[in-house]
């Protein structure tokens, strides 16, 4: 309705809501807020697809994205205190920078354990949503989350691999929580 009347009327309004999912769909741009401070303005698709903080990351969808804290590597990303590793380009940021990596839920992939380049985890939970299903991991005792619409039903207590793409992976700051854009700024492969 309140969609409708604001369509009807053709003017700017300002609607303050706490619900996201209310905010992502009645929104044409949305001030996202944290304590009094503005986070991000933006389109819903740009907040979601390219959340300018932490805070907005986990903030807007459901479920949350997932946050993972680690140690940028000269070809990779050391996760969870060394326990993990994810090969990916470089990235331009310093080795030894602290970062958060975030994925959302819906893109990382389910695979068999053992494939290389995925993290095996195991199933806490698997939540059924009708066309798809939410699931539930612990990846070394950090809570996980995979969003799937694939005929795959594991059971609590197996485990299963992860496979995360790096071009779907969001980096934040461990100090401050803002963006890096860090494949932007990447540094070039030397030529051959």
């Amino acid at each position: 309705e309140i969609r409708k009347l604001h369509r009807r009327l053709n003017a700017t309004s300002v609607f303050v809501t706490h619900d996201q999912v209310e905010a992502m769909t009645l929104a044409d741009r949305l001030v996202v807020m944290n304590g009094g401070r503005v986070e991000q303005v933006g389109t819903p698709s740009e907040i979601y697809t390219r959340p300018a903080s932490r805070f907005v990351a986990t903030f807007v969808g459901a479920p949350a994205m997932n946050i993972l804290e680690g140690t940028v590597e000269l070809d990779g990303l050391s996760l969870l205190g060394g326990s993990r590793r994810l090969a990916m380009a470089r990235t331009g940021l310093p080795v030894g920078t602290r970062v958060a990596m975030g994925i959302r839920p819906e893109a990382v992939r389910l695979v068999a354990t053992g494939v290389a380049g995925a993290l095996n985890a195991t199933v806490d939970l698997v939540e059924e949503l009708g066309a798809g299903r939410v699931i539930y991991v612990d990846l070394d005792g950090a809570p996980f989350s995979v969003m799937t619409s694939e005929a795959v039903h594991p059971e609590p207590g197996s485990q299963v691999g992860l496979k995360i793409s790096p071009e779907d992976m969001h980096f934040f700051s461990s100090e401050t929580g803002a963006r890096l854009d860090v494949f932007k700024a990447s540094v070039p492969e030397p030529a051959l």
